[in-house]
This record gives C-alpha cells, structure tokens and sequence, in this order.
C-alpha cells in the first residue's frame, strides 16, 4: 500500500486493521507530527516500512513498533524535524534486517541501543554529521569487523574530529590514506574517538 505524499496529518490506524496480510506501507512524505503506540498496532504482519521525508514528524515513541514483528525493513531517511530515536524501541523487533537513517540532521550521535544490533544486516546512516567521541566506538567497531559479519554499512562521517597522536598521524599519511576521507568515521583513529567531558548521554 502505497499512501505516500497524500496530506495525511494523522494516520488511519483503525483501517490498517481491516488489512491483515498488508506486508509493506509507504507514508512517506506526509505531515505527520509523531508516531505512537496505535500507529502501527494492527499491523502484525507487516515487513517493510517507508517513513521518509515526512518533513514534521518530530517524536517516534518508545513503543512504536512493539506490535511489528515481522518487520524486517525500516526506512527513516530525510526526516529534519525528527529527534533522536527512544532507547529500546526495536526490542520488539527480532528481524529487523534493513534499518536507514540518513539525512536525520538533527542527530549528532547514535547508540547501540537505538539500533537492532542483534539482527542488522543493512545500516545506513549517510547524511548525519557526527559528534564521533566515545560514544559511538561501537559504530566504529561495526565498520572494523564488517567484513567478518557481512553487515552492510554505508560511510558515516564526523562532525568534530580531534588531534591525534604523532603515531596515529603517520598512519594518516600513508601514500594509501586519502585526505578527503579524513572526516569518514570508518578512518579514524581510536585516539580521535575519546570524551573530555562525560555526559549522562555518553
């Protein structure tokens, strides 16, 4: 079902119900403020989600997605508004292979915990101007053993890098190290990626 770009404000979460072998929706583009515990509550078989460009959705609660389990793929992309997304909230989602992110601007940073780290296979989270210090390591660790875990991961670059090491610079100019790729969060240093000040969130 295709209902992308269609004015809707608010979701027709009391139809959904009546379409109980619908695997896949698109509510791209529409106006939509926030997604809660009855947007999607009727949809226990759905596998894919489209919500991109949905240019005021600002809030996903926590519990969104508790009744989807079968979803395997998630697209978030392209949404300005949007603020991070709640800890926990795909525990409920034990297949979910697919999740994209990219051009969420209003992010500066992403938790292991606001991603399916237990199924993952495709994250993408181009467009996102990290804050990379020690909070996202795990990210970075992600990129470091991709090739052992097969997960598909699109380059996520840094905001703010700091000054490494003398070691770690000579690594840097090796005739291979490209300089343009020196934001790219897969080529940092572990030195760069460090916490002066440590914060609740961190």
């Amino acid at each position: 079902l295709d209902l992308s770009y269609n004015l809707l404000s608010k979701l027709p979460s009391s139809s959904f119900s009546h379409f109980v072998k619908m695997a896949s929706l698109d509510l791209s583009g529409n106006p939509v403020k926030s997604l809660g515990p009855t947007s999607f509550s009727q949809m226990h078989v759905i596998e894919k989600l489209q919500l991109n460009n949905m240019y005021k959705l600002i809030y996903i609660d926590g519990s969104t997605f508790s009744n989807n389990g079968k979803l395997s793929q998630l697209y978030l992309e392209h949404n300005l508004q949007l603020k991070p997304l709640p800890y926990g909230v795909f525990n409920a989602n034990p297949i979910l292979k697919t999740l994209s992110v990219r051009n969420n601007t209003k992010w500066k940073t992403l938790s292991p915990h606001q991603v399916p780290l237990r199924s993952i296979r495709q994250l993408f989270v181009a467009g996102i101007s990290f804050n990379c210090n020690c909070s996202i390591t795990w990210l970075w660790d992600l990129y470091q053993n991709r090739n052992k875990s097969g997960i598909e991961i699109d380059e996520a670059r840094c905001k703010e890098y700091t000054e490494i090491s003398s070691t770690a610079k000579k690594q840097q100019n090796h005739p291979n190290f490209n300089q343009k790729d020196k934001d790219l969060l897969s080529k940092m240093h572990p030195e760069q990626l460090t916490c002066s000040e440590l914060s609740p969130q961190t």
